[in-house]
């Protein structure tokens, strides 16, 4: 069980032949009687749970989810004994653990195998379940608020997310008597969640209404830190928990408002206690986030809309007659944005759908709050407190006034438009809505433009009118009146303010409102630009050029397609002057990097929808572009190393503009057209080969856009190929045999062979052939060694190995004779003299039919035959071209062996005293080990035999494991003269952790990525370990060696060194110091031929590449 407990997978599938013990209650039974036996060990514990949270989401088959009266018996009896075990409920080290047990129940097993247990059994799980929860959120919450602790948090999210699987299920099905499902709803479900809800909004607010603790601030500063994000895995799912109840809520939450509001306006005029004012700004803020977060919702697109619920909800007022005069609703909102203070909106009490109450209430406050900002009276508002009325009034607008809503819903179930939960439609009532919104919105930018945050949210929530009022945006006097105020350009958020403003003129849809929007607020953001473009550079002049790019940036994010070829006139006069500007500039790399972003912009969301002719302008203008980067930026990238990544950020941009040109002009052109965008790419693949290294391409956006761009154009334009010199035809497939190495990537092998595919399978076929030049098929030719022994040694890796045979396919299908002269090469090799007659027979079934280009077919029977030529060859394949043949490596490794490799004795602390326990001994030795179908096994083996201390194991399960040096481990360290070496650490439980540096402490790979094989055994209290060290992880010439034992706890804890610090200055523990490492005498560890440079092996590449 323990080993199914440490599978990846959520639910717990056990093999068929399990289905004999799974049918005995016992078993199960055990599980929950051994853990009340070792509850008290934190770590025994630890495991117990998780075998019962894996019994919690069993499946498969032994325990079919359609077999109903067998689930529901299994869930009794684990309720049974869960409520049994958890009764006085969970300790502190198991509240994770217990609450991930709910939420497997609730996510991995039907609903209906709960809701059909005895009614005694039902109610007691559900009681203790709301009283569980109820606990918990307290505890959560102040924990989270008070002390910036989240692991109860993370827990409490967990049992959210099961009671809203609860609610949102199809469980009533299950009862025949829909009377008896009420109750059962009523009484176990519905009434616990709101008081569930009830017991959260208690716990954000302050005494007297509530028992929020005070604050403690969150360490992150950034948006991570905002409540909407931190406390999203709890908001979310209580809104669903919300709409569950969602007539309580509208009530009791339009209860609080009102009542917050009227404390409020008391401090403000003097009359209420003035020491409450930040816990009244604290309050506000949560009610702002519940509601925002409750009965709207916002897509991934930032389109709101109202729950359904809350149709349902105005739907049944609706049916036990009530009608709501569609007047009183306008009157209701408009005293609320008028007269938020006013007492007299109460008399609407009954004649007003309560959605529209809430909503009203929201107006309300945000009037408010503006004219408390519009006063001076800062000290009663924030930045954080506005945010999140921004917040909620940007999803309350745009989901009350969606037009797509609106038209859903009209005329439901017999309700007029008018009677839904929406905002009026009524021109007098958009007029004030619509101003209200552009003052208190332009008002914060014009004010408070330094605060980025807060201006975002300002800006976001003028958004949320452009669907449904953007002509009376575009035409409002009170938008050119604070624009006139504004210097757009200085604010932080200039990008998304011009985006906004853009999309109200496109909306408009009236083309003197978008003439008044275009010269009053684009021309003289132009005019400015030209003006600046003619000054000499200086630090201010280079600043401005940037917000003003910036700007533009924005307009071309607000294109669509009824707008875009208006902006594209606007942005190419632009575009045109960035020419000069790439030169005078050349120095500035942010100018530079915000042209190229405007590019970027500009060929992903406008020229999308351009003529031939406009798309060939910005070509032209792009190929100079490209002409003055080649002449002045390419320098920057000479000496870049894999640690300069941000300096690589101007070429990822470049990449995604060079894709758009391509994706565009395969959309617009078709596939048959060598189109100007192609020839753009063309060109800048010429400028990128002559940087494109190996070092570059380390860093892994870089790689992974350079290679999907050459995929891009083989497969947009492969007929482009043909327009390339000789040199670049050469660079480009070099490229991609570095791609097949290995070194960068699974995936950008996979770019890599898919792109050589689709180029040789284009000129394969027959009408494309006569196009393919000498030299293009001369480099076809040579590819064929990299993508046969990439073919070979991916055999593991499904895609991989799919991907590679279709490359192969493709070769062979292009010219036979190639492929074959390269076999006969192949076979000529003294290695394969021995296997020749079977490799011939092999070889000559691998290729007797005939390879058809476009064929699928003939591919998919291809990877048939090649899976039964790597079956008859059987490992006996030596297609390496090394000077050491596999008989000649084999014989050196026996000698090696013979001479018992390398034995060493840990005897000393890392300071030179001798151990208090027994000494740890080590034996290194080669092995070299033949593998069928694969690249032969090149491994040092460790193996060692240590006293065996039995410390508490690392929580992670055997593998790869960060941080392995806090736990009992062994260590080993390989250096060479350079300062590079190679860290190797084993655990007694295994888990190991690999990591290379380049320099003390400069480590060049992530530690997750190396795989080891570890074969660890205990014989009574001694530890016998034995480990196997690809050759491809050790440096260049290893010359060093040092080796430790660790274990104890915290203070205890026990350092041994095989070579210990001596010269007495150090008094901590450090074992990258190299200076102490003493020699290793390789000769007698890796074979000759050897070590002096790293062995860049099938599955991980050069890991050392670039630091040669």
């Amino acid at each position: 069980m323990i080993i199914f407990c440490l599978q990846s997978s959520n639910s717990f599938r056990p093999p068929s032949s399990w289905k004999d013990l799974l049918e005995n209650n016992e078993f199960y039974i055990l599980f929950f009687k051994l853990h009340a036996k070792i509850r008290q060990d934190e770590e025994l514990c630890t495991k117990s749970m998780n075998c019962l949270i894996q019994l919690a989401s069993l499946t498969g088959d032994c325990m079919p989810v359609n077999e109903t009266e067998k689930s529901v018996r299994y869930v009794g009896l684990y309720l049974t004994n869960l409520l049994e075990l958890f009764a006085q409920g969970p300790l502190p080290y198991e509240i994770n653990l217990f609450c991930t047990i709910i939420n497997r129940l609730f996510l991995y097993r039907p609903l209906t195998s709960i809701m059909k247990q005895e009614n005694e059994l039902r109610a007691r799980f559900f009681i203790f379940l709301k009283e569980y929860t109820i606990h918990l959120t307290t505890q959560a919450m102040k924990k989270a608020i008070g002390d910036a602790e989240h692991d109860d948090h993370a827990s409490l999210a967990l049992i959210y997310d099961a009671i809203t699987v609860l609610i949102r299920g199809r469980w009533r099905t299950s009862f025949e008597d829909a009377d008896e499902a009420d109750r059962i709803e009523n009484e176990l479900i519905k009434w616990p969640v709101l008081l569930i809800v009830n017991q959260f909004i208690q716990c954000v607010l302050a005494p007297p209404q509530g028992c929020r603790p005070l604050a403690k601030e969150e360490d992150d500063d950034g948006d991570d830190a905002d409540d909407r994000v931190l406390f999203s895995d709890l908001l979310n799912p209580l809104g669903s928990m919300i709409c569950y109840s969602v007539n309580e809520f509208l009530t009791n939450m339009t209860a609080n408002l009102r009542k917050s509001l009227s404390e409020m306006t008391m401090i403000a005029t003097g009359n209420g206690d003035v020491s409450r004012i930040a816990a009244w700004k604290e309050d506000q803020h949560w009610l702002m986030l519940i509601i925002a977060t409750s009965v709207v919702g916002e897509e991934v697109d930032g389109a709101c809309h109202i729950d359904g619920e809350v149709y349902d909800n105005t739907y049944h007022i609706f049916q036990t007659g009530v009608q709501y005069c569609p007047q009183k609703k306008i009157q209701y909102l408009q005293m609320c944005i008028e007269a938020p203070t006013s007492q007299n909106r109460a008399v609407f009490e009954n004649e007003v759908d309560p959605f529209v109450r809430l909503m009203g209430e929201l107006f309300a406050w945000s009037a408010v709050e503006h004219e408390l900002f519009a006063s001076g009276q800062v000290e009663c508002v924030s930045p954080e407190l506005c945010r999140s009325t921004f917040y909620a009034l940007k999803r309350f607008l745009n989901a009350a006034s969606s037009v797509s809503e609106y038209e859903k819903w009209n005329n439901y179930q017999g309700m007029s438009s008018e009677a839904l939960p929406m905002l009026p439609n009524d021109d007098a009532f958009s007029r004030v809505l619509v101003r209200f919104v552009i003052k208190k919105v332009l008002a914060i930018l014009v004010n408070y433009g330094s605060e980025e945050r807060l201006c975002q949210d300002a800006i976001e929530c003028l958004s949320g009118l452009v669907e449904s009022r953007a002509p009376l945006i575009a035409a409002s006097p009170e938008l050119y009146e604070y624009l006139n105020n504004l210097d757009i350009a200085k604010l932080p958020n200039r990008a998304d303010l011009m985006k906004v403003l853009v999309q109200i003129g496109a909306a408009s849809n009236n083309s003197e409102l978008q003439e008044n929007m275009f010269k009053r607020i684009l021309v003289p953001l132009a005019e400015s630009f030209t003006e600046l473009t003619k000054l000499e550079s200086s630090t201010e002049t280079d600043s401005q050029i940037v917000d003003l790019l910036q700007c533009f940036d924005g307009v071309a994010k607000a294109s669509q397609a009824h707008s875009a070829g208006v902006l594209f006139k606007f942005l190419f006069s632009v575009i045109n002057q960035c020419v000069a500007l790439m030169r005078t500039r050349s120095h500035n790399e942010t100018v530079v990097s915000t042209i190229l972003q405007l590019l970027l912009d500009t060929t992903t969301k406008v020229s999308i929808y351009l003529d031939s002719e406009e798309s060939n302008m910005l070509y032209a203008t792009l190929l100079q572009i490209v002409d003055c980067y080649r002449t002045d930026q390419m320098k920057r990238f000479t000496g870049m190393t894999a640690d300069d990544e941000d300096k690589g950020s101007d070429l990822v941009l470049f990449l995604d503009i060079l894709s758009n040109v391509l994706s565009k002009d395969f959309l617009t052109l078709g596939e048959e057209n060598v189109s100007t965008g192609a020839k753009v790419v063309i060109t800048s693949l010429e400028m990128l080969l002559t940087i494109m290294n190996e070092t570059i391409l380390l860093m892994p956006e870089v790689a992974l856009k350079f290679f999907r761009l050459i995929l891009y154009l083989v497969e947009f334009s492969p007929e482009a190929i043909v327009e390339m010199s000789d040199g670049l035809i050469s660079s480009l497939c070099q490229c991609m045999k570095l791609g097949m190495s290995g070194q960068f990537g699974t995936e950008i092998i996979s770019t890599s062979l898919e792109s050589l595919t689709e180029v040789v399978l284009h000129f394969a076929a027959a009408d494309h052939k006569q196009k393919c030049t000498q030299q293009l098929a001369q480099q076809f030719k040579e590819m064929i060694p990299a993508v046969f022994e990439t073919c070979l040694a991916n055999t593991c890796d499904t895609s991989l190995y799919a991907e590679s045979c279709s490359a192969v396919y493709s070769l062979i299908a292009f010219e036979k004779r190639f492929f074959e002269e390269y076999v006969s090469d192949l076979l000529s090799k003294k290695s394969n003299e021995a296997a020749r007659h079977v490799l011939e027979e092999a070889f000559t079934q691998l290729l007797d039919a005939p390879m058809v280009t476009a064929n699928r077919r003939g591919r998919i029977a291809f990877r048939a035959k090649m899976d039964s030529f790597l079956e008859k060859i059987q490992g006996l394949l030596s297609m390496f071209a090394t000077v050491v043949t596999d008989q000649e490596e084999i014989e050196k490794a026996e000698a090696l062996n013979l001479a018992a490799g390398l034995k060493y004795t840990i005897d000393h602390t890392w300071d030179g005293f001798p151990l208090t326990h027994d000494p740890i001994r080590l034996e290194l030795k080669w092995k070299f080990e033949r593998q069928n179908g694969r690249p032969h096994k090149r491994v040092v083996k460790i193996t060692f035999d240590a006293p065996f201390f039995d410390d508490p194991e690392p929580m992670d399960p055997p593998g790869i494991t960060p941080g392995l040096w806090d736990y009992e481990v062994m260590e080993f360290f390989f250096a060479n003269e350079r300062g590079q070496y190679l860290e190797v650490e084993v655990g007694p439980h295994g888990h190991w952790l690999c990591l290379l540096f380049d320099g003390v402490r400069h480590q060049i790979n992530n530690g997750e990525d190396l795989e080891l094989e570890v074969h660890n055994k205990w014989c009574g209290d001694r530890w016998i370990g034995e480990i196997e060290i690809p050759l491809a992880y050790f440096p260049a010439r290893v010359s060093k060696f040092n080796a430790y034992h660790i274990h104890g706890a915290e203070n205890e804890r026990v350092y041994s060194a095989l070579y210990p610090v001596t010269d007495g200055t150090h008094t901590v523990p450090d074992f990258h110091r190299l200076e102490f490492f003493q020699r290793i005498n390789t000769r007698k560890l890796i074979p000759e031929g050897y070590g002096d440079r790293p062995f860049a092996d099938f599955k991980y590449g050069d890991l050392w590449a670039g630091h040669y």
